[in-house]
């Protein structure tokens, strides 16, 4: 197996910080959520779309996160997650589609042979 490069290095890098900000965003949504069913007047309508947004960022995380082990281990499941993320960042004009455009590019051009 060839030596990861640097920039699928920094992507996996990144994926783990950003998984791990998912995962602890979700727990915070998920818990607010699920407080809120104490109140009376619409409690329970913010505790389900809380705990249904909490369990959505959760499961984003941990995909972050697998994205970034693959793309760490330089496993071809790692860039195909990382590249469904990168097309889910596309329409977020412009910061969005220029790094989603960026991680397309490293991945699918440039280091494309090197991941098994």
């Amino acid at each position: 197996m060839a030596a990861r490069p640097t920039s699928v290095t920094l992507l996996a890098i990144l994926h783990f910080a950003f998984g791990a900000l998912f995962v602890l965003m979700g727990l915070f949504v998920l818990v607010l959520g699920i407080s809120a069913t104490g109140f009376p007047l619409m409690g329970g309508v913010f505790g389900l779309f809380g705990a249904f947004i909490g369990i959505i960022l959760l499961l984003f995380g941990l995909l972050d996160l697998l994205a970034g082990w693959g793309l760490w281990k330089m496993r071809s499941y790692g860039r195909i997650l990382a590249s469904i993320g990168a097309v889910f960042a596309l329409p977020g004009f412009p910061l969005g589609t220029l790094f989603g455009l960026i991680v397309l590019y490293w991945l699918w051009v440039r280091h494309a042979k090197e991941f098994n």
